[in-house]
């Protein structure tokens, strides 16, 4: 099993201004150009990467569990998740931690709301992979 956090908040540069963002799919469509998209999606494979922890292969059958642990009252989880989901389950896959992430071997995800996070700290998502 894999228990980590992942923060959920980058910094991004757009027209020389410097800015830490939410990570959200509303992001992806409306903030990030269409010629950059690829080069986002590198650099969160990257900063996943970063925070897994080391683990052994999980075989087989294997499910996600999220936990959002949010700075905003009006944060739309399930467009955190979802960003967090897909890059996190590529890179599952390509550090061969899991054999695949299709239905046969990834065979469910949740999340759920935790709780507010102080000012100071940032939003972030614990998560958890379960090998089934």
């Amino acid at each position: 099993m894999l228990d980590f956090n992942v923060p959920v908040e980058m910094i991004f540069k757009k027209k020389g201004k410097t800015s830490k963002r939410l990570l959200s799919f509303n992001l992806i469509c409306s903030f990030i150009n269409p010629f950059q998209r690829n080069k986002f999606k590198q650099d969160y494979h990257e900063f996943i990467i970063k925070h897994l922890p080391q683990t052994e292969q999980i075989k087989g059958k294997y499910r996600i569990e999220y936990r959002y642990f949010y700075k905003k009252e009006n944060s739309d989880g399930a467009n955190v998740i979802s960003i967090l989901s897909k890059s996190l389950n590529d890179t599952l896959v390509e550090l061969e931690i899991v054999e695949e992430d299709n239905v046969k071997f990834c065979i469910g995800e949740s999340w759920e709301v935790a709780k507010k996070v102080k000012k100071e700290e940032e939003a972030y998502v614990n998560v958890k992979v379960i090998g089934v």
